[in-house]
This record gives C-alpha cells, sequence and structure tokens, in this order.
C-alpha cells in the first residue's frame, strides 16, 4: 500500500527520534505507542506501518469515521482506533506507553497543565513524549512578529497546585457553531497556551525528565524563521514514573 504522510516532513524526524531513543529501526517492534488527537488517522498508521502497536485517540465523530476507514482499508493487526476525549484516557482503563505522540493538540485544551500530568502518568517509566505544540510569544515584540497576534491575550499567569505558569489565552471559536470548526478544539471556547520556559518547567512539574527541545525537520534558519513566524515547537521528554 503506498503511505499516506510517510514522506511528511515531520513523520521522518518522529521515526528518527524513536529510533534513536529506541537503539534502532528494529527496536520499534514491540512498542505500544498512543496517538492523542489523532485526526484522521494518518500518522498512526505511519507509526503502525514501523511495526509498533498503536491507539489513535480522536474526539471528533467525523474523524473517528475516516479513522475506521483507515483501519479497515490497510487491516494492520496492530493499529486501532477509540473514539474518545483525550482528556479521559485513563491508564487504569487504556493501559500504558512507551511512545506518546501529542501533536497539535496541547494548544487546544484549556487546562494544558492538568493535560500533562495525565500524560506523565500514561507513559510509562523511560517512556517517549513527542510534543508539537504552539507555545505563547513570551513578549510583546514576539507576539507583533507572529501570525497570531490577533488572536492571543495579553500575558498572563495560570495558577494550579504545581505552581504559576506564563502563557496566553488564544480564542478556538465564538458562537455555538464555532466548535464545529474541524480545527477547533472540541468543548472550550479558547485555549491556554504558556510560553516556552513555563511548558519546560510543567513538564518537569509533571515528571517527565531529560526535555529535549528538536530541530532538523527542514533547514535550520527556515526552521527557526518558521518557528517565530508560528510560535510553534518540537519537543521530547522523557517519563519519569518509578524508574
Amino acid at each position: 500500500h503506498p503511505p499516506l504522510i510517510g514522506d511528511d516532513d515531520r513523520v521522518r524526524l518522529i521515526r528518527r527520534t524513536i529510533d534513536r531513543w529506541s537503539g534502532s529501526a528494529a527496536g520499534r517492534g514491540g512498542l505500544r505507542a498512543v496517538d492523542l488527537g489523532c485526526l484522521e488517522g494518518g500518522l498512526s498508521l505511519e507509526m503502525a506501518r514501523c511495526g509498533m502497536e498503536v491507539l489513535g485517540v480522536e474526539g471528533r465523530e467525523e474523524n473517528f469515521r475516516r479513522c475506521q476507514l483507515v483501519e479497515e482499508y490497510f487491516g494492520l493487526p496492530k493499529l486501532s482506533f477509540l473514539q474518545l476525549d483525550v482528556r479521559q484516557l485513563t491508564p487504569s482503563e487504556h493501559g500504558t506507553f512507551d511512545v506518546i505522540l501529542c501533536c497539535g493538540l496541547l494548544y487546544h485544551l484549556d487546562d494544558p497543565f492538568s493535560f500533562l500530568d495525565r500524560m506523565a502518568a500514561l507513559c510509562r517509566p523511560g517512556g517517549l513524549l513527542f510534543l508539537d505544540t504552539h507555545i505563547a510569544p513570551p513578549d510583546e515584540r514576539s507576539l507583533d512578529d507572529g501570525r497570531f497576534a490577533d488572536k492571543l491575550s495579553p500575558l498572563e499567569s495560570y495558577c494550579t497546585d504545581r505552581g504559576t505558569f506564563e502563557g496566553r489565552w488564544f480564542e478556538e471559536f465564538t458562537g455555538p457553531k464555532g466548535e464545529a470548526e474541524p480545527w477547533a478544539a472540541v468543548g472550550n471556547p479558547r485555549s491556554f497556551w504558556p510560553t516556552e520556559d513555563a511548558l519546560l518547567r510543567a513538564l518537569g512539574a509533571s515528571g517527565f525528565r531529560d526535555i529535549f527541545k528538536v530541530f532538523g525537520v527542514v533547514d535550520i534558519d527556515r526552521e527557526l524563521a518558521l518557528r517565530r513566524e508560528f510560535s510553534r515547537g518540537y519537543f521530547v521528554a522523557i517519563g519519569g514514573g518509578s524508574g
């Protein structure tokens, strides 16, 4: 079967990251992965094609139906999908994972910090989190240089039982029909984007360790420019657990 997104730069980066963490491409076999907010299942499929057991989790019914089509068409025994709000995943009901893929999801949540705690609980000791997310510009100059100045609030503090974290609120949608937009959040009209410093602190507070910022998707100069423009970054963190 031809790949759906197998040649995508981000997918290749994720594969390389997993291979370095596991020791080799052969090390992918036996790994259990979860793809959070998997949309139509393309990334889940590519990870299953690498030999991993993959659970794709998607909250929107329309997207989930497309995931089912992917599952039925390709018939990979290690690929399955679940329709569920990712905030309802629990280790007791759904198990734990060697690899957690959180790509394009965290910035849609109004409480990203409790979700980091949830991912830490789902991650096996020594497991790998690959996080692709927007982050809040740390100052007004950075805000003005980016694409989201008109949708992001001034810097605010978000207080949790693990600490106080700086960031900006992002307007997801307005009006009763806004939630139906395919790229909008599910259930919350605004989301909170932590700054990069706040995100790193929150990852550590949730129990992740050995936290890295990852580059290498495209030419480094272009990548730096794109990250400034879109206020986005790739991060890898290792699960602490009891290990």
